[in-house]
């Protein structure tokens, strides 16, 4: 006897979708580099004030300069060029059926077309943002679930069936 699924999902992968998936996932390391990035600047900028700006004071703050504007860059511009040179893979339309022990997903585009079934208990990890659920089926590989796409009711349950299959390794960013 085949289970019923209590909700279903249909979405189409777009520039804006990437975008807050990408957010999501980069948020915690983006403030950690910001803040250590910052401090430095601070700590290099005060000492030369204090006691002279000499080669190492220098080299500090052009360091720091240089990593905040890569982070910068890679928050800002490098989802919309990473979204352009692979817009074949984004232009997808995703089906999931969400049951009580996994989920289906499928895939279809002019490229290719796929589905596949996964238990919540094998899961890597998972997050759920604002407007996203987030699941990684390794550490560089994940679907996602668009809130809009679900009822109040089924994002609750898919939060409940998260947090007892997951434990930890399930969290709100």
């Amino acid at each position: 006897m085949e289970q019923q699924h209590f909700a279903e999902s249909r979405y189409e992968m777009n520039y804006e979708l990437y975008k807050k998936f990408y957010r999501t996932c980069m948020i915690g390391s983006s403030i950690v580099i910001y803040i250590l990035a910052a401090f430095m600047f601070l700590l290099s900028l005060g000492g030369g004030i204090t006691l002279g700006f000499d080669t190492v004071y220098i080299a500090g703050i052009v360091f720091c300069i240089a990593v905040i504007s890569t982070r910068l860059w890679q928050d800002l511009a490098y989802p919309k060029s990473f979204y352009k040179k692979s817009v074949r893979i984004f232009n997808s339309i995703f089906c999931v059926q969400l049951f009580d022990e996994y989920y289906h997903i499928e895939s279809k585009n002019e490229a290719s077309s796929g589905a596949s079934d996964i238990r919540y208990d094998s899961l890597y990890k998972a997050f759920e943002s604002c407007e996203l659920f987030i699941l990684f089926i390794a550490p560089r590989q994940a679907h996602m679930i668009p809130k809009t796409c679900l009822s109040d009711d089924a994002a609750l349950r898919l939060r409940s069936i998260l947090k007892e299959k997951l434990g930890r390794k399930f969290s709100f960013r």
